[in-house]
C-alpha cells in the first residue's frame, strides 16, 4: 500500500492511498485535517501516513515521507502487524526536537468547555478535533485550538473502534510541529485496547511525543 500526503482543492491536508497487491480495500475514506500545515516533522509524518491505513495493509507499506528506525521497530509490535513491512525509512535520523506544550485533546465544537470533563489533566493548551461535518477551518487561540478532520469516519470496518484510534492518532502527529507539542492527552473513549496502548505510547516516544490517556465525563454538548 502506498501511502500519499497532499492538499484538496480547499487547501485541507489529506492522506490517501494506493492498494497493493494484497491490501485489503480500506473502510476509511481519505482522512482529511482542515489545516496547512507549517512545521512538518518528517518522521511523525511518516508515522502519521503508517498509522492511518495500517489495519488495511497486508504487505509493503510505502509512506511519502521517512520513519525513524525506532518507530519502525516499535511498528513491528503492534498486535496484528503480521506481514506488514515499511519500506522507507530514513536510517539516520538524529533525535526529534521536543516541544514545550502539554495537550489535552477532544472532539468538542467551539463554545464548549470540557476542561471539568477531563479528569484534571495540567494540560496548558486544549486541542479540539471536531467533525468536518460540523465545522470548517481551523482557529487558534492562546489556549485552545479547533481543527476539523473526519478521523472518526471509518465506515464498515472488522475493527472500527482500532481504525479511528489509528486516524486521530495520526492527526495528532500531523499538527504536532504547528502547536509545539511535548506530548498529548486524549479522551479514554478513544482508547481501542488498554491492553496494547504501551505500544502506542511508546511509538510516539520514539518522535519525541508523550501519549497519555483521561477519563471524560459524557456530555450531549459533547461530540
Amino acid at each position: 500500500m502506498k501511502i500519499n500526503r497532499d492538499q484538496d482543492e480547499l487547501q485541507r491536508q489529506t492522506l490517501s492511498y494506493e492498494l497493493g497487491e494484497y491490501d485489503a480495500q480500506p473502510s476509511a475514506p481519505v482522512l482529511i485535517v482542515d489545516r496547512v500545515l507549517s512545521q512538518a516533522i518528517e518522521p511523525r509524518l511518516g508515522l502519521a501516513e503508517a498509522l492511518a491505513y495500517w489495519s488495511s495493509a497486508s504487505g509493503p507499506v510505502d509512506t511519502q515521507d521517512h520513519l525513524a528506525p525506532a518507530t519502525l521497530e516499535v511498528l513491528r509490535e503492534l498486535p496484528g502487524s503480521g506481514s506488514r513491512v515499511i519500506t522507507n525509512v530514513h536510517w539516520k535520523y538524529a533525535d526529534v526536537r521536543r516541544g514545550s506544550l502539554e495537550i489535552r485533546v477532544d472532539d468538542c465544537l467551539p463554545g464548549y468547555d470540557p476542561g471539568s470533563h477531563m479528569g484534571g489533566t495540567s494540560a496548558q493548551f486544549a486541542l479540539h478535533l471536531p467533525d468536518t461535518g460540523r465545522a470548517a477551518g481551523s482557529m487558534t487561540l492562546l489556549r485552545d485550538g479547533w481543527i476539523p478532520t473526519n478521523a472518526a469516519m471509518v465506515g464498515s470496518s472488522p475493527s472500527p473502534g482500532l481504525d479511528r484510534m489509528h486516524r486521530r492518532l495520526a492527526v495528532l502527529l500531523m499538527v504536532s510541529g504547528d502547536l509545539d507539542a511535548s506530548g498529548f492527552t486524549i479522551p479514554l473513549s478513544w482508547v481501542h485496547d488498554l491492553y496494547t496502548w504501551s505500544s502506542y505510547q511508546l511509538l510516539f516516544k520514539t518522535v519525541g511525543l508523550d501519549l497519555g490517556y483521561s477519563k471524560t465525563s459524557k456530555d450531549p454538548d459533547h461530540v
